[in-house]
């Protein structure tokens, strides 16, 4: 009988130290690991692409407070989120497990820029009439990315060499319009009248 008790008791001290060991374990990889896994499960809920952990800063024995970036892009905007991990370990009777639990998080939505086929349209009518000195027709009119656009205009005029055959020519410009910091930039690429 006196065995069983000094077995069980020597089992339990055994218990005892082994949760208190693995508590006082809390590494700062540990909890990046941990806070990671909160990040990415952050990021899926959201619909965010990318998160990433940085700096680890303890705080006890028992925690660890990790901080965090999730970011998203849409065709509209970019979103960021700053996210403040806490992770702790958390004792029970005979183990010790790791939580992370999101203490803290804001984002913010930033709108991307894209240039539209109306204000594109428009401001390469301005420049192409100007160019050409009278009316213009646009031709054509292809987005490149989400801030250029292609286009090509043309227009008749009288000709500088006049034959019996045509007393005008027909004439074309190609234009790219980008947009940049709010405004509508216009550059004229190529030109020929025949």
């Amino acid at each position: 009988m006196k065995r069983l008790v000094f077995g069980s008791a020597l089992v339990v001290a055994l218990l005892i130290a082994v949760s208190s060991a693995v508590a006082s374990a809390l590494t700062p990889e540990t909890a990046r690991r941990e806070a990671k896994l909160a990040a990415i499960e952050f990021s899926i809920r959201h619909q965010l692409d990318e998160s990433n952990v940085g700096r680890c800063r303890r705080t006890s024995a028992k925690a660890i407070n990790c901080a965090a970036i999730a970011k998203g892009e849409t065709s509209a905007a970019i979103k960021t989120c700053e996210i403040n991990v806490m992770v702790r370990a958390v004792e029970h009777q005979f183990y010790t497990d790791v939580s992370a639990a999101i203490t803290r998080h804001s984002c913010t939505t930033v709108a991307k820029e894209r240039l539209t086929s109306s204000a594109a349209a428009k401001a390469i009518q301005a420049k192409a009439d100007s160019f050409a000195g009278a009316k213009t027709e646009l031709s054509s009119l292809t987005r490149l990315d989400d801030l250029t656009y292609l286009a090509s205009a043309r227009w008749i005029r009288p000709s500088a060499h006049p034959s019996e055959f045509s007393t005008t020519e027909s004439c074309s410009v190609s234009l790219t319009a980008r947009l940049a910091a709010g405004q509508v930039s216009v550059e004229t690429e190529g030109f020929a009248c025949f």
